[in-house]
C-alpha cells in the first residue's frame, strides 16, 4: 500500500518505517469515519527533526505515539481509491496500469532490511501476475493456479490492522533474533 503515497519507501525507512497498516485498532481519531481512507505508517521513534519534515510533506492527519514507536495517520489519495477496494479484494493483478507502475522490479528497502530478501520486488511480482510468483505459490500449497487465479492469497485483515500486543510481540521477538545473530 506504500505505493500509493508519493513518498518513496527509501525515503521512509531512512526515517524509521517499520511497517505499513490500514487501520489501528485502538485508534480513536476521527480519520476513518469521514468515509476516506487512510495509511498507518509506524516508525521507531528517532529522529524527530526529520520526521517533523515528513508530517510537512506528506498528507498526515494525525500523529501519535504507540509504546516507544511513532504512529503516523496518512491520507490515502482519492485517486487510488479502486485499488485500495482492489487491494482489500485481493485482486492485486486488477490494479490500473498507473498504480502499478509504482511497484519497481527491485525489491524496496524494507523488504531488503526486514526479510533479508534482495532480487525483485514480491509486490511487482504479485501485481504482474509473475510466473517466478505463480511457481513460488504452486509449490507451497501443493496445487496448481488456474490462469484467472491471482498469485498471492487474499490479504489477512487482521494483520492489515494494528495491534499493539501483538505487533509488539513479534517485534521482541525479531529482535532478539537480530541480537541473537550478531
Amino acid at each position: 500500500m506504500l505505493a500509493g503515497i508519493d513518498i518513496s519507501e527509501a525515503a521512509l525507512v531512512r526515517l524509521g518505517l517499520i511497517n505499513c497498516f490500514i487501520g489501528d485498532e485502538d485508534y480513536d481519531g476521527e480519520c476513518g469515519r469521514d468515509g476516506k481512507h487512510y495509511l498507518f505508517l509506524l516508525f521507531k521513534n528517532g529522529d524527530q527533526v526529520l520526521l517533523g519534515k515528513l508530517i510537512n510533506l506528506a498528507d498526515v492527519k494525525d500523529e501519535y505515539d504507540v509504546g516507544e514507536f511513532t504512529m503516523l495517520v496518512v491520507d490515502w489519495p482519492e485517486r487510488w481509491y479502486k485499488e485500495w477496494d482492489l487491494f482489500i479484494d485481493g485482486k492485486y493483478s486488477k490494479f490500473s496500469p498507473e498504480y502499478k507502475e509504482k511497484f519497481t522490479q527491485e525489491a524496496p528497502p524494507l523488504a531488503k532490511k526486514v526479510v533479508r530478501k534482495s532480487g525483485t520486488s514480491n509486490g511487482w511480482l504479485i501485481v504482474n501476475k509473475h510466473e517466478a510468483m505463480r511457481r513460488f505459490q504452486e509449490e507451497r500449497i501443493g496445487v496448481p493456479l488456474e490462469d484467472w487465479q491471482e498469485v498471492s492469497s487474499i490479504i489477512d485483515m487482521e494483520e492489515e490492522i494494528f495491534n499493539y500486543e501483538r505487533f509488539k510481540a513479534l517485534y521482541d521477538d525479531f529482535i532478539r533474533c537480530e541480537t541473537n545473530q550478531k
